[in-house]
């Protein structure tokens, strides 16, 4: 089969440009994804936040309770926030007497706490 010069140009200078074309859409790939990771990382940190806040919130309203109870005489109830949508092992777990402090390695094994290799916080 015969192809003409001016044809087999033509596709040479597609073929360069499907393949620029292939080049620049891996780059957006790699930028959109470098974005996603970015953008998880950035809700894991405001939910963290977030989970700190709301324990915080509720030990306060907890102490405020007890001390009107212990003022007025009379039972207070505490106004407390939950998680609706906590799937088992999301957020902060609940541990008796939990706090932010570090409590040490030994004890942080004994929990059930530990890093992973990226040196995230893993809940076993």
């Amino acid at each position: 089969m015969w192809i003409s010069a001016a044809v087999l140009s033509q596709l040479d200078a597609r073929a360069v440009q499907a393949e620029q074309r292939v080049t620049d859409l891996a780059r957006e790939l790699a930028v959109a994804r470098a974005q996603l990771a970015a953008a998880q990382q950035r809700a894991d940190l405001a939910q963290n936040n977030f989970e700190w806040a709301r324990l915080r919130l509720n030990q306060l309203e907890g102490e405020r309770a007890a001390l009107l109870t212990h003022v007025l005489k009379f039972p207070i109830a505490a106004m407390t926030i939950e998680r609706q949508d906590a799937a088992p092992g999301s957020g902060v777990p609940s541990v008796a007497g939990l706090s932010f402090d570090d409590v040490g390695d030994a004890s942080a094994a004994a929990l059930g706490i530990a890093h992973d290799v990226d040196g995230r916080v893993q809940y076993r």
